[in-house]
């Protein structure tokens, strides 16, 4: 796929200064129209990342203005202008850019911590575990209440199912598979990714294929929940189902693609949608409440999930009661999605 249009290399930082967390890695960036998110993710490598790429994917003049004239503390920053494309087009296009021995995949709305940094600097100069290091992208803490609510749920397991520990602090460093690791805070070996490259067909989900096909070669997985960075989450229901939309396609496209991948908690939203039509259709059709039964089952279980996962994440009792509603946002949108993108290989959205 032939997605770049212009290409653009900043001179090498003379001024470049390392920080004791510094090490050989180059993170790349796709961003688009989201230029405020992009300046605090920047800063948040400035000093660490040796060299940043960041793909501007399709027309976004102050984007590309910034990047312009950009002064963070990296020792080269190269940019480049893309036509508008998947993400996983992106990512391929800019993975031949990177030069160190480790691959960052940070989103633009993202910034790193100074844990993680420092975690990730032991982890590879102590001998790295694993060829793919990963953790979890926790809420910022000066999100509004929906952005919290919303991470409340989805680091349940009643939201987020086997995907949770990726949106919170989960458990002990551990040798892990695809489940556990998110495209928005991912290192990679890059000698160990030089034979792979993203399936550009996916809208979503495409690390799960990557990191199928890296494990099936041998190399291993690594989450460690000290490795976190602060995710901007989406401050709208619209925004959030339509994201959460995405992930469910990005997964049923992964199964339809690779059978063997699937699990039965990724079809357990599209199995309830189901199940939750035939039963609104059959109450209606009869007139028997009873057929119900399974929306009485389901709403005391989210106040429960809601209710336990805010006390685990320390928040407020009103955000816990708040992610109850968010619970059939991600059900529905999943389960929507899932069915799409099994249904059909080729998505446009």
């Amino acid at each position: 796929m032939q997605s770049k249009i212009n290409q653009f290399s900043c001179e090498p930082n003379r001024h470049h200064k390392s920080s004791i967390n510094s090490i050989s890695l180059t993170a790349l960036v796709i961003t688009c129209e989201r230029v405020e998110l992009l300046k605090k993710c920047l800063q948040s490598l400035s000093g660490w990342a040796t060299n940043v790429v960041v793909g501007i994917n399709g027309q976004d003049k102050e984007s590309l203005l910034f990047c312009k004239n950009q002064n963070y503390d990296f020792e080269s920053f190269h940019f480049v202008e893309l036509e508008a494309c998947t993400p996983a087009a992106a990512r391929n296009c800019l993975l031949k850019y990177a030069k160190d021995d480790w691959v960052y995949f940070i989103d633009d709305d993202a910034e790193v911590t100074d844990m993680a940094k420092s975690e990730l600097k032991k982890l590879i100069r102590s001998n790295s575990p694993a060829e793919i290091i990963g953790g979890p992208n926790l809420t910022p803490n000066a999100s509004n209440m929906f952005q919290r609510a919303s991470g409340v749920a989805l680091s349940s397991r009643f939201g987020s199912f086997l995907s949770a520990g990726r949106y919170r602090a989960d458990g002990a460093p551990r040798l892990t598979d695809d489940r556990d690791m998110i495209l928005c805070n991912m290192v990679v070996n890059r000698h160990a990714i030089s034979n792979h490259r993203f399936k550009e067909h996916l809208v979503c989900n495409e690390e799960n294929w990557l990191l199928q096909e890296m494990q099936e070669n041998g190399n291993k997985i690594y989450y460690d929940p000290k490795f976190f960075v602060f995710h901007e989450r989406r401050k709208s229901i619209f925004s959030f189902f339509k994201q959460v939309l995405k992930y469910g396609i990005g997964r049923g496209q992964n199964t339809r693609g690779r059978p063997k991948s699937m699990r039965w908690p990724h079809c357990f939203p599209s199995l309830c949608l189901v199940l939750g039509f035939i039963s609104i259709f059959s109450a209606i059709s009869s007139g028997n409440i009873y057929w119900l039964f399974p929306f009485f089952l389901y709403i005391p279980t989210s106040v429960c999930a809601g209710l336990f996962a805010s006390g685990r994440m320390k928040e407020t009792l009103s955000i816990g009661v708040f992610s109850m509603v968010i619970f059939p946002v991600i059900h529905i949108a999943y389960g929507l999605g899932f069915i799409r993108g099994f249904l059909k290989r080729e998505i446009s959205i």
